[in-house]
This record gives structure tokens, C-alpha cells and sequence, in this order.
């Protein structure tokens, strides 16, 4: 009998006694130090996961990295300032103004429209938490190449916002200056297609930007940061931060294989003993492979039977069936020490990520 995993069981020709069939490499099952009812095996694999495909993964199939990614931004945005212009002695009418303005504001993606600052600046935070860094490309109408810097004074119009994450922009590391006001990036670089497209910018040239030359000068974008890099770690990843899910997903996957361990032992508690009268005797006796052989099959039936009947069949006076118990003392401080190793990587108290409180509160 064979099933899909590769593994095979040979009832007719496999002896109890035989150790190697007792060993499945599948599963590590018999394998030393593999064996997963023996010992768990933690360790860091030293895998990236700043990519698309993997951040789109965890964060849509854990609800709690994406619970990670969007407290911040959720807590940041909550309660909005009163917008103030030139402190007490602001022209109240203006303020008003401008902050219906900020309140009208919309800003869009390739598929999605937020409302408002406050959604904006979230919205980008969250992708900036994702993906390591996010961009608000400010498109406003002042008489300039989108490669120039923006000209306050001769804005007529500000179109909206546009919201691209780190893999549709980046900051253009080549054209980095060290001196006078313009001294660090000067530019940032689109990236995709698709943006370029619909954002529809304009170089010094008068031609539409393309990939050939889809530079945005720095005055017109709001760059928004993940988990903050040092400039040395900067120069090595194309001038962009990293994911706050970089450093929060091994001591994730570490605190998901202590509860996988949990499960094994609830699995190991259901553990007996199958005393048979004379079994011993049987087994080393002249008959002994055909014994093993019934042996095998007997043992088969009674795990038929346990999935379906819920039950075995013995003998009455000379088999008996002993459960055994097990200690699983200290698991759940061990537990603890893994889930704590996890909340340290995130930067959030317990009670904001998993609504667990201290004792008395």
C-alpha cells in the first residue's frame, strides 16, 4: 500500500522487529534528531523576504503581520490636527480654505481613490510599513517640467496625489549632490510602466516621461520610509528602507513552530501500551516471521478500527490496553519566551498587537 507522500507500508513482508521499518525519511519519523515526537529544530534560514510575492503572501494570509503593518499608520492618522497658518495671527478664512482643501484632496493608485490627507498619508504609511518605502507624487500644475523643481508661487493647480510603493519608484542614487540646496537625492525614478501611464508627466524636454527618462525632481514627491536603514545599508539596497516584516517574520515562524510543537504533544498524549501475553516469546520463537507478519496485520485492523469505530477489539484475558501519561510541564512558560522573543521584534506592547493585558488590568 502505498500513498501520495511516497511513503510505502508493506504489511506482508515487514517485520516488527525489523528497525528499519521503523524509519520514514518523509517525515523524520525514527530519523535521530529529526524525529518531530523527540525535538523541534529552530533556527534562522537567513531568507529575504523583501520581494512582492512573498510580502503579498504574509501579509494576506496572516491577519496579524497585517495587523502589524497597519497600527501605526491606523494610530498616526486617527486624530488629524487643525491645520494653522502663521500660528494666532492666521487668516481664519485661508485656514478654512486649506484645510477644505486637504479634506477634497484625492489621491490614486492604480486601482483604489482615497479622500482626503488623513487617507493618504495612511494609505502611503502602510505601503511604506509593506514594501519599505511609498511616494505621494504631488501633481500640480506650475509651468514646469516634472524635473524641475516645483515652483510654489506659480502653482494654478494641484490635481491630486498619486500613490506608488517602493517597487514602482525609487530614489535615483546616481545623481546624488553633496553641496548647496540641493545637496542629496535630487531626483526619484518611476519605475513601472503603468504608472508612467497614467500619471502622464512631462520631462525638461516637453516629451511625455518614459522609462528611458522617468525622473521626478525630489520637490515634488513625499517620501514616506519603512523600517529605516543606515546609509551604508542604503547604498546596498538602491537608496530604498526595508519592510518591517524583514526582521518580524523568522521570530513569526519561529512562535508558529512552537505552536505546531504544542499540537505534536496533544497528538503524543493520546499514547497507550498493548501488553499481549507471551508476545515476547512469540516474536523471538521459530514461527516468528509468520507471527510478525499476522502481528502487522492486526495492528493494522486495530488502526482502521480506532479512525472508524472509534474503538479497538482485544482479548479479553490475555491482552491489555494501558494509556500512558504525559508531562508537558514548562511548555507553556517556553511558549511565552517564544511569543515575547516575537513581540520584541515588532516594536509594539502585547496589549496593541494581541490585546493581551498584565495581570490586574
Amino acid at each position: 500500500m502505498s500513498s501520495s507522500n511516497g511513503s510505502h507500508l508493506q504489511a506482508t513482508t515487514t517485520r516488527l522487529d525489523d528497525v528499519q521499518a521503523l524509519v520514514n525519511l518523509a517525515t523524520g519519523q525514527g530519523v535521530g534528531r529529526y524525529d518531530p515526537s523527540n525535538s523541534a529544530q529552530i533556527g534562522i534560514d537567513g531568507k529575504s523576504y523583501l520581494d512582492q510575492n512573498t510580502q503579498a503572501f504574509y501579509r494576506r494570509k496572516h491577519k496579524i503581520l497585517r495587523k502589524l503593518i497597519e497600527i501605526i499608520p491606523n494610530q498616526m492618522t486617527f486624530r488629524w490636527g487643525r491645520l494653522t497658518l502663521g500660528g494666532d495671527d492666521g487668516d481664519p478664512k485661508v485656514i478654512d480654505a486649506v484645510a477644505q482643501w486637504g479634506e477634497d484632496l484625492v489621491t490614486r493608485t492604480v486601482y483604489n481613490r482615497y479622500v482626503g490627507l488623513p487617507a493618504a498619508f495612511n494609505a502611503a504609511q502602510i505601503e511604506a510599513n509593506e514594501t519599505g518605502n511609498a511616494a505621494l507624487i504631488i501633481l500640480a500644475d506650475d509651468g514646469q517640467a516634472d524635473d524641475q523643481p516645483l515652483k510654489l508661487t506659480n502653482i494654478k493647480e494641484i490635481r491630486g496625489l498619486y500613490l506608488v510603493n517602493r517597487w514602482a519608484i525609487k530614489p535615483d542614487t546616481q545623481g546624488i549632490t553633496f553641496s548647496g540646496k540641493e545637496a542629496g537625492i535630487t531626483h526619484y525614478i518611476l519605475t513601472q510602466q503603468r504608472v508612467i501611464n497614467q500619471i502622464r508627466l512631462v520631462a525638461s524636454n516637453g516629451k511625455p516621461l518614459d522609462l528611458g527618462n522617468a525622473k521626478i525632481h525630489r520637490s515634488r514627491v513625499l517620501w514616506f520610509r519603512g523600517e529605516e536603514l543606515s546609509d551604508y545599508s542604503l547604498q546596498q539596497n538602491s537608496g530604498c528602507d526595508d519592510s518591517v516584516l524583514e526582521g518580524v517574520i523568522q521570530a513569526y515562524k519561529e512562535y508558529n513552530a512552537g505552536l505546531r510543537g504544542a499540537g505534536r504533544m496533544l497528538v503524543d498524549f493520546d499514547f497507550f501500551v498493548h501488553q499481549i501475553e507471551g508476545y515476547f516469546d512469540k516474536m523471538m520463537g521459530d514461527g516468528s516471521k509468520e507471527y510478525g507478519i499476522k502481528m502487522q496485520a492486526r495492528l493494522e485492523a486495530n488502526s482502521l478500527m480506532r479512525s472508524a469505530y472509534r474503538g479497538m477489539t482485544i482479548d479479553k484475558d490475555k491482552e491489555v490496553i494501558e494509556t500512558v501519561s504525559r508531562s508537558v510541564a514548562g511548555y507553556s512558560d517556553l511558549l511565552e519566551q517564544v511569543l515575547s522573543n516575537f513581540l520584541s521584534n515588532t516594536d509594539l506592547q502585547p496589549s496593541e498587537l494581541l490585546q493581551k493585558y498584565p495581570a490586574g488590568l
